[in-house]
C-alpha cells in the first residue's frame, strides 16, 4: 500500500484511540473501512477485516518486548500480517537504528539497477539475505542504511519503474546470489 495510506490509517486509530488492547477488533475494522483523504482522492484501505485482525492480535500481546532491535523484529515477524520489511520499518522508527533495512519494492529496483542485487531478487523468498547485502553496501559506502535506504525509496518512487531501462541492469558479475 502507498506509504500515504498506511501513514493515514494510523493517524486515524491513533487520534480514536484504537491503538489499546481493551478495544474491540470491530472499531478498528470500522475505523479502516471509511475512505481515507489523501491529497484531492478518496482512497479505500484493502482488506480491512483481515488488517484489523492482525493489529487487534497484536495489541493483545501482552509482556515485555525485546529490548534489541534485531530480537524485536525477530518477534515481530512471527505476528500474523508482518512481514520482516513491516518488521524492519518497525524497529527502524522505533530505535532510530541502522541494524535493519527497509527493503520495498523502490530499494530492490534501484538496488538492481546498481548491480547490488540480481534482477528478479525476491524479498519474499530471501529478505534476510538480500538485507545482509544492502547493509554490507551501506558499511562499504560509509552511510548509515536510514539514509540510504530513504534517498533511494524517495528517488525511485518519484522516477517510477519505467524510467530503468531493463537491458542496462544485467550486471550479474557484480551481485550475489
Amino acid at each position: 500500500m502507498p506509504a500515504e495510506l498506511g501513514l493515514a490509517a494510523f493517524h486515524r486509530l491513533r487520534d480514536r484511540s484504537l491503538l489499546a488492547a481493551e478495544v474491540r477488533q470491530e472499531e478498528i475494522e470500522r475505523a479502516l473501512s471509511e475512505p481515507f483523504h489523501i491529497g484531492n482522492r478518496q482512497r479505500r484501505y484493502r482488506f480491512p477485516k483481515q488488517k484489523a485482525r492482525y493489529l487487534w492480535h497484536a495489541l493483545q500481546m501482552t509482556g515485555a518486548l525485546p529490548e534489541a532491535p534485531r530480537q524485536l523484529r525477530d518477534f515481530l515477524v512471527r505476528l500474523p500480517g508482518i512481514g520482516p520489511k513491516t518488521a524492519s520499518w518497525v524497529v527502524r522508527n522505533h530505535y532510530a537504528c541502522d541494524e535493519v533495512a527497509i527493503l520495498d519494492v523502490h530499494i530492490l529496483r534501484a538496488g538492481v539497477a546498481m548491480g547490488l542485487f540480481l534482477p528478479g531478487a525476491d524479498p519474499a523468498r530471501d529478505y534476510f539475505k538480500l538485507e545482509a547485502r544492502f547493509l554490507q553496501f551501506c558499511g562499504a559506502i560509509g552511510e548509515p542504511a536510514s539514509l540510504v535506504d530513504s534517498l533511494m525509496w524517495d528517488y525511485m518512487r518519484r522516477i517510477g519503474p519505467t524510467a530503468i531501462n531493463r537491458t542496462h541492469v544485467q550486471r550479474e558479475t557484480v551481485c550475489v546470489q
